[in-house]
């Protein structure tokens, strides 16, 4: 089965299997069917590997019950627990190669950004002196600061803050989203545009005074747009947090994220619904999907005499 070799971070070399994992061993797909995968930093091919068709899914899914039914099932807990720690071992030896992978194929962050405390100092600061007008502008011109300090670039470069949009497509949909904010008069506090001509790089955007009902704010953009707009009074505000109940508990969807985005914590259950996959990551609830409960009874009978 071919390989192919990528250039991870610090120049070192990742040697990839092209095939289908089936059976303990790659293999191409039956009817060598094959699929070839970007670069979203240059939009440059970046590997061509097997693409899985119905009949190949079906023979991994014999070869795991096969599997499941003649070895796993049968193994003790202590077997169970020292194959799956040689598996976090291996994934930690290896981890770097598998976040080059990542940041190649995807565009995610080699080694990921931290935040500015300095930055949150200063809207803290503002909070206690000044009135309400004052805190918004103030947060809008330290958060604008913020993300026109972003350093866009080679997502395996550990200088890089923000690599670029997964896909091309992804990339045409967001930029969609935004001229649309822009030609309806949305007030721009940055970015907003198209970064360079090669790659799927676009600006940090973030618009202010953004009305409830645009499409900006009711859509999910998938990409990096903020979208803010003020309050005047304390019901007003409790209001927009009453709607946000609501239609958190009314979405359907794997999660819901309000007034904040990208918190992960191992304790709390990840994952989508529908055409967004299905079981979860992190969590016990993480496990159910690997796991059969079994209720076995026994009647014990008294002893004869």
């Amino acid at each position: 089965m071919p390989t192919v070799t990528l250039i991870g971070v610090q120049e070192k070399n990742v040697r990839i299997e092209t095939g289908l994992f089936i059976g303990n061993k790659f293999v191409p797909a039956q009817s060598e069917s094959t699929l070839t995968t970007g670069n979203p930093l240059n939009g440059e091919p970046l590997a061509a590997v097997s693409a899985a068709q119905r009949e190949d899914v079906d023979a991994a899914l014999d070869v795991a019950k096969d599997a499941f039914n003649s070895h796993w099932k049968a193994a003790t807990l202590t077997l169970r627990a020292q194959l799956l720690n040689k598996l976090a071992d291996l994934i930690e030896r290896d981890a770097d190669d598998i976040a080059s992978i990542e940041a190649l194929d995807a565009g995610i962050l080699f080694s990921e950004s931290k935040g500015s405390t300095l930055v949150g100092r200063k809207i803290l600061k503002a909070a206690a002196e000044s009135n309400l007008k004052k805190i918004y502008e103030s947060f809008l011109r330290a958060f604008s600061e913020r993300i026109a300090n972003t350093i866009h670039g080679d997502p395996l470069l550990p200088e890089t803050t923000k690599g670029p949009i997964i896909s091309r497509q992804q990339h045409e949909k967001m930029l969609a989203f935004v001229n649309e904010a822009k030609t309806s008069g949305i007030r721009l506090l940055e970015g907003g545009e198209r970064l360079g001509e090669k790659g799927n790089f676009v600006a940090n955007t973030a618009f202010a005074d953004v009305p409830q009902d645009a499409r900006i704010m009711c859509e999910e953009i998938f990409g990096p747009v903020a979208s803010f707009a003020k309050f005047r009074s304390e019901s007003e505000v409790i209001t927009k947090a009453n709607v946000a109940h609501r239609v958190s508990a009314a979405l359907e969807t794997g999660q819901v994220t309000v007034n904040f985005w990208g918190l992960l914590n191992p304790n709390a259950p990840f994952g989508g619904i529908k055409q967004s996959g299905f079981g979860r990551d992190l969590s016990e609830e993480s496990l159910d999907g690997w796991m059969t409960t079994k209720c076995v009874k026994f009647n014990v009978l008294p002893e004869t005499i």
